[in-house]
């Protein structure tokens, strides 16, 4: 009907699952942790502030803290111009934190060498 862009990305998991798709997410985050703390410890660089962020992050977009079910309350053209900003936001920000945060320690750990 669209071409390329029928094709559901994501293999549809929040349908199919429900909460099992973020019980999923959160294991696999837990993998992608632990191997970014052997990367990490290798240099030195301790990645304690990020990990946190993100385990905070990942129950802030729990099935049941989710901030878009508000969002989706409010009235469609609120609701859709809301939405892209909350999007917009919701990558830049822990973007952004995250890399600070990444920088500083690494900052640490050169001024300590």
């Amino acid at each position: 009907m669209y071409g390329f862009f029928s094709i559901a990305q994501g293999y549809g998991l929040w349908g199919k699952w429900g909460t099992g798709s973020w019980v999923f997410e959160g294991f696999f985050s837990l993998a992608l942790i632990i191997y970014a703390w052997f990367n990490f410890k290798k240099e030195h660089v301790s990645i304690l502030w990020p990990t946190v962020l993100l385990v905070v992050s990942f129950f802030q977009l729990s099935p049941w803290f989710l901030p878009m079910k508000k969002i989706a309350a409010m009235p469609e053209q609120t609701a859709i111009l809301v939405h892209g900003i909350a999007v917009f936001l919701g990558f830049l920000i822990p973007s952004l934190l995250l890399i600070w945060l990444i920088n500083r320690a690494e900052k640490k750990v050169l001024k300590i060498s």
